[in-house]
């Protein structure tokens, strides 16, 4: 069960980070 519950927070930081760094992306260029 440990390894299931940091292999979803790995998934959710990643998601948070690749929607920020789109965010940023999109802020770039407008």
């Amino acid at each position: 069960m440990i390894i299931i519950n940091q292999f979803i927070f790995i998934i959710i930081i990643t998601l948070f980070n690749i929607l920020v760094y789109s965010k940023t992306i999109i802020n770039i260029f407008n």
